[in-house]
């Protein structure tokens, strides 16, 4: 018994062994994979994207809060184009749900547990910290973009980042032939 305990753990440690050479030759292979040029240049066209996507987020979240802080806004009406109601400007804008405020903020305003006032700061403060959020991902964007870029022109292929040319298409007809 002693013996066939040896052989089956000797068995069990080669079975071990050949698993972990798989997985180290899995994590070369899928290393080099993403070192080949073309797999970089996708990945640092996603990161573009990603980074224009932060960038829109941040505007709209800048353009709300000054919108907040705007004292004509605080006189401006909205009349809602479903009911017909019509409210002050700055409810409107705070009920929405990119405002900063939050669904449970918007509960409280509507159930008017919280002043409109109140809203707005709650709000501001909300989109205050989009901002400071926005902020650090796009410095994230901004040196991942610079590493992957230099990598990129190190393999000597910076060329997969440029747009291809597109070939000059024939005006469009629109008439029928005779």
């Amino acid at each position: 018994k002693q013996i066939e305990r040896g052989i089956e753990k000797a068995i069990s440690q080669w079975e071990t062994a050949q698993y972990w050479k798989s997985r180290a030759a899995g994590t070369l292979r899928h290393a080099s994979y993403k070192a080949q040029p073309a797999v970089r240049a996708r990945r640092i066209k996603k990161l573009e994207a990603s980074e224009r996507k932060k960038n829109k987020e941040k505007a709209q979240a800048e353009k709300t809060l000054k919108t907040y802080q705007d004292p004509e806004a605080r006189k401006a009406k909205y009349k809602n184009p479903y009911s017909g109601e019509e409210m002050p400007f700055l409810y409107a804008l705070v009920s929405d749900y990119e405002s900063g405020l939050g669904s449970a903020g918007r509960d409280r305003l509507r159930k008017e547990e919280i002043s409109l006032d109140e809203a707005i700061e709650l709000a501001s403060e909300g989109l205050r910290k989009t901002v400071s959020w926005c902020n650090r991902w796009l410095m994230h964007y901004a040196n991942r973009l610079q590493y992957e870029k230099a990598l990129l022109e190190e393999s000597g292929a910076s060329d997969l980042l440029e747009k291809p040319k597109r070939k000059k298409q024939p005006p469009l007809l629109n008439y029928r032939a005779p």
